[in-house]
């Protein structure tokens, strides 16, 4: 019991902050405990270590690369480009139809303002597929702190029907960020963490994981649609001028050069190098053409840039294995016995088991004791080699986009959060609630047929 103890106040702590203190340190004191009361011993930290180093690093790099395109100007002139598709290309155009706001401040620095007419369901659709792009390329934490501020500079030029369509926007915004970060092995720390585990090569990721990302996104905004089409007006008028801080030849140079990372990462797979180096490589890049620019932003991102998350992963993923090796373990394995040779129902149940930790525990710790219960039962005789690594994608799925069921489920939607506070917007338990049960189940078993499609 005293593991138990230790875990769930680390986590209560992770979660709610008490004295406002920086979060790994919470991590590291539970770690602290763990280790001083003989839980783990030093080739127990080597192990997990030896777990997290790469995929910590990838997740730094990541944010670092966003942070300098952001101050580079590069999605505010793909805003841009997204609101000029969305635009109303006619001069008439119904005016009882269309929500102005005359007195709102821009979210983007024009030189100067002109009134423009904005198809509602098409700027929502591109700021969906927007939000699955930037989720594979940029990991879901990339892409919540790049696009929820966006989203708000955009909604503060607008004026919806109610209060209510916003909170919808950036509960949308916030679930495939999670939800599409099945993409690519770099697009989730989960990931990253599961890939390194279980030696899971980039192409191979990729492949078995498109088809359930691809109706993952296409069910979402089906959904969305679905449900919520009567509450959005026709048109929204917006001010958006007709200058940036990007030009053209500039925003088509670094569209190549996000092209060339991401093809670099099917080359390091024949090289056998970790998944960090092209993250590493490319945030230097831009760090170098960004230092060109403006030395100040510069700096500002690298004081930016999240370095305790290593110290986080690592003090996490110690009281999580401690956990395991005292008591969750022989749990876990026991519910795996149970297990029926229908691939699909294995699918299913371990999806639904994933989803209960990931979203009551958050998915960090959730996706490690999921890869350590499945490696052994594996390595017990409990299953193939096929249905174990149908049920590893199966865990991944759930961990991505069952954490969603609840606020604390994934670190990607703490963030959200934390930025919606900072900008005066509260999202309260009941309303966030009211959304995650109508997408996230159905949704996730979307995934998990498609998976299941793809295994067969």
């Amino acid at each position: 019991m005293l593991i138990l103890g230790i875990f769930l106040s680390t986590l209560f702590c992770i979660l709610m902050r008490p004295f406002g203190l920086r979060i790994w340190l919470y991590s590291s004191v539970g770690a602290l405990f763990v280790f001083i009361f003989g839980l783990v011993g030093l080739e127990d930290l080597e192990f997990i270590f030896s777990l997290i180093w790469d995929s910590s690093l990838t997740l730094i790099a990541l944010i670092v690369l966003s942070l300098c395109l952001e101050s580079l100007g590069f999605f505010e002139r793909l805003i841009g480009i997204l609101l000029g598709f969305c635009e109303v290309k006619s001069r008439r155009f119904p005016a009882r139809k269309c929500h102005t706001n005359t007195h709102s401040e821009s979210p983007m620095r024009y030189k100067s303002q002109h009134t423009h007419i904005i198809h509602t369901r098409k700027l929502f659709f591109v700021l969906f597929v927007c939000a699955g792009i930037l989720s594979a390329m940029f990991a879901n934490d990339g892409a919540i702190l790049i696009l929820t501020p966006l989203v708000i500079g955009i909604w503060r030029c607008m004026k919806f029907p109610h209060q209510r369509l916003l909170i919808v926007l950036l509960f949308m915004i916030s679930f495939l960020c999670d939800a599409t970060s099945n993409a690519f092995i770099i697009s989730n720390l989960t990931n990253i963490i599961t890939a390194n585990y279980f030696h899971l090569g980039f192409l191979e990721f990729a492949r078995t994981m498109a088809l359930p990302n691809i109706i993952t996104l296409c069910g979402t905004i089906m959904l969305f649609f679905m449900i919520f089409r009567t509450l959005l007006p026709k048109y929204l008028r917006i001010e958006r001028g007709e200058s940036y801080r990007l030009s053209n030849t500039q925003f088509i140079v670094y569209c190549v050069i996000l092209g060339f990372f991401v093809l670099a990462f099917f080359v390091i797979e024949s090289l056998h190098f970790s998944i960090s180096m092209p993250c590493i490589l490319f945030a230097l890049i831009f760090l170098i053409l960004l230092f060109l620019q403006d030395k100040s932003k510069t700096l500002n991102v690298l004081r930016h840039a999240p370095y305790g998350i290593v110290i986080f992963s690592f003090g996490l993923f110690v009281v999580v294995f401690a956990l395991y090796k005292h008591e969750l373990g022989s749990v876990l394995q026991g519910l795996f016995a149970h297990l029926s040779d229908n691939t699909f129902v294995n699918i299913l149940s371990v999806g639904l088991l994933s989803t209960f930790g990931a979203s009551v525990f958050n998915n960090l710790p959730m996706v490690l004791l999921g890869n350590l219960s499945l490696q052994e039962f594996y390595a017990s005789g409990g299953m193939s080699e096929m249905m174990n690594q149908a049920l590893i994608y199966a865990h991944l799925l759930a961990c991505n986009i069952g954490s969603k069921l609840t606020p604390i489920g994934s670190l990607c939607t703490l963030l959200w959060l934390e930025i919606l506070r900072k900008n005066g917007v509260i999202v309260g338990f009941k309303t966030y609630f009211s959304l995650s049960f109508i997408f996230t189940l159905p949704i996730l078993f979307m995934a998990l047929v498609g998976l299941w499609v793809v295994i067969l």
